[in-house]
Parts: structure tokens; sequence; C-alpha cells
């Protein structure tokens, strides 16, 4: 089973694509969703989340900052 983020602010955004993934990937899948970078940092020092989505404007620090800071922490 793979562990999957999605980081957007968008919430509508966000809960569309989480929706989606679960609906045709419940089987194989483990959804986590983050609506900041930060908040994604946190989920990542907990789970071990194999595929990252993000949107790159994000609040505070965006996307490919987080993708950076992610890398670390993997």
């Amino acid at each position: 089973m793979y562990k999957i983020l999605v980081v957007e602010d968008e919430e509508i955004e966000r809960k569309a694509l989480v929706s989606l993934l679960k609906e045709h990937f419940a089987e194989s899948l483990v959804v986590y969703n983050a609506s900041n970078g930060m908040e994604a940092l946190e989920i990542l020092k907990d789970e071990d989340v194999q595929i990252i989505v993000s949107d790159i404007n994000l609040p505070g620090i965006n996307g490919l900052e987080t993708i950076e800071f992610a890398k670390k922490i993997l």
C-alpha cells in the first residue's frame, strides 16, 4: 500500500483530489492532505509517505521549498 500526501491550499481543490484518489485507488493508497507546507512537513515527520503531490503557490513556504525540506526529512 502506497502513502500519498496532497498539499494544496485551496480547500475545494484539495478535497476533490483526495476524494478522487480515495474513490479510484482506495485499496492501494493511504491519502494524507495538508493545506500548507508546514502542515505537510509535520505529516512527513510522522508518516512514511512515498508520493507527494503539491501545489507550487502555497502560503508560507511554497511547494518547491516544501519538497526541498521533505527530501531532508525522508
